[in-house]
């Protein structure tokens, strides 16, 4: 009975120890640049850092061009054209806006896959009951 006992509270102890374990192991993969600041994250941010500062750019030409037009010879053409090269510039930014949103998709994945293999990993050595 005495060695049933001990046998008992050794398990036990495993599989706090375990619990411990993976939950550790996680909190660091949380705590990794994998969640915190992930390098797809940083360069698509990087692109978007460099598109807007092309775009600023570009829409001060613009706004120099339409300025440099004398008003007897501004035309509704050259507006619309003008206009036209603004709307292009807005298309290339709502793709990167598509790319970041696609990136935050997946790091939610990402999380939640590894919360899920988690629990998997809890439920198999028996050690959910330290979820208190």
């Amino acid at each position: 009975k005495e060695y049933k006992v001990r046998w008992h509270k050794g398990l036990l102890l495993w599989k706090q120890q375990r619990h411990r374990h993976s939950m550790a192991v996680v909190m660091r993969r949380i705590r990794s640049n994998e969640f915190r600041q992930p390098d797809s994250l940083v360069e698509a941010v990087g692109r978007v850092r460099d598109h807007q500062a092309y775009v600023f750019n570009q829409r001060k030409e613009l706004m120099d061009e339409l300025f440099c037009i004398p008003q007897q010879r501004l035309t509704v053409a050259a507006v619309r054209q003008l206009e036209e090269a603004n709307t292009q510039l807005n298309e290339t930014f709502d793709t990167l806006l598509v790319e970041l949103r696609e990136l935050r998709e997946a790091l939610n994945v990402s999380a939640e896959q590894m919360l899920g293999e988690l629990g998997l990993e809890l439920e198999v050595h028996d050690a959910r009951q330290e979820w208190k």
